[in-house]
């Protein structure tokens, strides 16, 4: 979890703002935050969030007393709920990448009536593994 700090930090080298400055102007940003959510219960940053103020009741039962509690929700909005999707597909997409099995007695031709049932191109052999050279592993994996 990253901390107020790593922003401040992060933000004056971007912005080449001095460390003392952009702590006191995000100060002084979360303080308008926190002071418009007492004042409205709703604040709207347009394309990045919704924050909005909730008050949770829950009646008394015979063991329990009633209790209020304050909650802030964080309403995404499109435009960074697209941001963060790219962010997560890139740091999920995985490369395929094959194992250089380069020994003449792992690597094989397989017999010609091995075929690539997609584009019919002789199939190699490493290992256990067939591969196309055009195609790669995919015509031979599992289908979801």
């Amino acid at each position: 979890m990253r901390h107020k700090d790593y922003v401040d930090r992060a933000v004056a080298i971007q912005t080449r703002m001095p460390l003392s400055t952009v702590r006191t102007v995000t100060a002084a940003f979360l303080d308008r935050i926190a002071t418009t959510l007492v004042e409205d219960s709703t604040l709207e940053l347009q394309n990045f969030a919704t924050f909005k103020v909730e008050i949770r009741k829950r009646p008394a039962s015979k063991s329990k007393r009633p209790t209020k509690k304050v909650y802030v929700r964080f309403i995404r909005k499109a435009a960074l709920t697209r941001i963060l999707n790219q962010l997560v597909e890139e740091e999920i997409t995985m490369e395929k990448y094959g194992v250089d099995e380069s020994d003449d007695q792992n690597y094989k031709k397989a017999s010609d009536d091995k075929k690539c049932p997609k584009c019919g191109t002789t199939t190699e052999k490493h290992g256990r593994v067939i591969i196309c050279p055009k195609c790669g592993t995919e015509p031979f994996e599992a289908q979801k």
